[in-house]
């Protein structure tokens, strides 16, 4: 895409981060973005500029697919078949998988550090492990065009925590509010964000 669209504008994530950290960023950022009101548009954009681009998935798919609402045809120009959800499902689904997402990320959390959507990942071969920079091995993503939406944007998160697990045990961060991911633990806490915790004041979310 030539131009830079809303679907494309990387979140700060308030830690120094590299660019090799591309998959990271495309998670956060379909979690900002479905907050703030993506619709079709946004999301091919998305597709084409963090997973196509970045060499995570073959190409763009033209149907989305949640479960609880079916299949979803994003871009008439592909070939699908089968029953159809109407788009006007689009922002439930883009919400529902925003959800699984976020509530998977905050059960990674201490106390109950659940990592099992890691190993998922791992069988489920959404996630490869290969040589990165200086030849150093890292996972990347692999997205296929018929995974579930919540599953390709947990392999983009899944490929980062398993290059850098012990990053995102000391500084990721979930709110339990709004549901938006961070990474700076110190500004606000493991279970709020910038908007929803003062650190040091009662009525802050908890500190694990």
């Amino acid at each position: 895409m030539s131009q830079q669209t809303p679907a494309t504008k990387l979140p700060p994530l308030a830690v120094p981060i590299g660019a090799e950290r591309r998959s990271l960023f495309a998670g956060v950022a379909f979690v900002e973005g479905v907050s703030e009101g993506w619709g079709c548009w946004e999301l091919t954009g998305w597709f084409e500029d963090h997973l196509v681009a970045a060499g995570h998935m073959a190409s763009s798919p033209s149907v989305v697919l949640e479960q609880g609402f079916g299949v979803i045809v994003i871009d008439p120009r592909g070939s699908s078949s089968g029953v159809h959800t109407s788009l006007q499902q689009l922002p439930q689904l883009l919400a529902a998988a925003r959800k699984r997402v976020v509530d998977t990320l905050r059960a990674f959390l201490p106390p109950r550090c659940d990592d099992r959507f890691l190993h998922a990942a791992i069988y489920a071969e959404r996630v490869e492990r290969k040589n990165g920079d200086a030849g150093r091995l890292a996972w990347v993503p692999r997205v296929r065009e018929t995974e579930r939406l919540s599953d390709a944007v947990l392999a983009l998160f899944v490929a980062d925590m398993l290059t850098h697990r012990e990053f995102h045990e000391q500084a990721l961060c979930v709110c339990e509010v709004c549901g938006r991911v961070s990474f700076d633990p110190g500004a606000t806490s493991r279970s709020g964000c910038r908007v929803h915790s003062v650190r040091g004041q009662s009525g802050g979310f908890p500190r694990f």
